[in-house]
């Protein structure tokens, strides 16, 4: 072969090269995985439709807050927002087809936070947890709304020291709850195994509405729920609030006055003569979770670009100060923190303290 057809061997070939690693780069460039052209560039939701997904059926806090935003989503995003309601598993199901949804269906969903990290923290014993928290992507929380133990008004253990006394003597008290993994249950075993009551759990019931009617009935003697929840019966002064854990209630006095008169759960702790050590071990690492409470995230594989549209859009609407005061008026107190904060937040609670992940595998665990 002489020099001229070898150099134009040469060329051909080297063309042939740069024409496969230019093939390769484009199949690089337009695959849907994280190196995606999309993960680097800005993403619009306008004229898009976006799935806002609520794990529990339609009239509750959780429906009613994803409604309420509802509008300011679409306005700031341009995009369309469909609020479906997917009840199941204690929010489980929801929670696991999320996870699994891929990014072009515009999924994303509003947490049980409180729920979804203790079942994941029991998952050894919590059936139907398919998720990975550590791995969703977390567009803000709704709100920091403490959880209250109510009793009913008039009753022995509405008067100054009466839960206390109850305490110290050993009574047995009937505590209503919906089930393993809603925040009710998980309070009834932090009273029953971090302060020491005697709990008799009856449980069953559908919701908030539901235990407090129970309350009434005098079928039970307490429960604890979201403060959103407990405001009905306190405010109809039949329920009367004993004590509170999580968020400072001061943010929430303007609900209702009586509010700032009931002790946070470390000061009842230490009129009762409990160890401080376990108010570190168990209810600061609930609290911390309660402050978070009622998230918004998106599915594990959503890009970086989408997940700042998606941000940006709920940011803008959570802010509004007509939704905040509507909302209000709803008894439905919005708190909001972004994405990043949140996310924070949810990271630590999975690296809760061993006693406080089996006091929630006792939780889940079949009795």
């Amino acid at each position: 072969m002489n020099a001229t057809k070898r150099r134009r061997g040469i060329r051909a070939a080297c063309a042939g090269i740069g024409a496969v690693a230019l093939a390769a780069a484009l199949v690089a460039c337009s695959s849907g995985g994280g190196g995606s052209a999309e993960a680097d560039e800005e993403v619009s939701l306008k004229g898009k439709t976006v799935n806002m997904v609520v794990p529990y059926a339609p009239g509750g806090s959780y429906d009613r807050l994803a409604r309420g935003i509802q509008k300011g989503f679409q306005d700031a995003s341009g995009a369309t927002v469909v609020v479906l309601n997917e009840p199941g598993a204690g929010s489980l199901l929801a929670t696991n087809r999320t996870f699994v949804s891929p990014p072009r269906e515009n999924r994303i969903q509003l947490l049980n936070t409180v729920g979804v990290v203790a079942a994941q923290l029991a998952k050894d014993v919590a059936e139907g947890v398919n998720y990975d928290l550590s791995k969703f992507k977390w567009i803000g929380s709704f709100s920091d709304e403490p959880e209250v133990l109510v009793a009913a008004a008039g009753s022995p253990l509405a008067e100054p020291g009466g839960v206390a006394k109850a305490l110290k003597e050993g009574r047995t008290l009937r505590y209503g709850a919906t089930g393993p993994g809603d925040n009710t249950w998980i309070d009834a075993f932090l009273l029953r195994d971090v302060l020491g009551f005697k709990i008799e759990i009856v449980s069953g019931f559908d919701g908030a509405p539901d235990i407090y009617s129970a309350l009434l009935r005098g079928d039970i003697d307490i429960t604890m729920s979201s403060l959103a929840s407990a405001l009905t019966p306190i405010t109809a002064g039949d329920g009367a609030p004993i004590l509170y854990v999580g968020s400072d209630m001061k943010e929430f006095e303007n609900a209702h006055k009586i509010l700032s008169e009931i002790p946070e759960l470390g000061e009842f702790i230490k009129e009762v003569g409990i160890s401080e050590d376990r108010y570190e071990t168990f209810i600061e690492p609930y609290s911390a979770l309660l402050k978070v409470n009622r998230t918004l995230v998106a599915p594990p594989d959503t890009s970086d670009a989408q997940l700042e549209a998606y941000r940006a859009a709920f940011d803008e609407a959570i802010n509004d100060k007509k939704l905040i005061a509507s909302s209000a008026e709803q008894r439905l107190y919005i708190v909001p923190k972004q994405g990043k904060d949140t996310e924070a937040v949810i990271k630590k609670s999975l690296d809760a303290p061993g006693e406080f992940v089996e006091l929630l595998k006792r939780s889940f665990a079949k009795n």
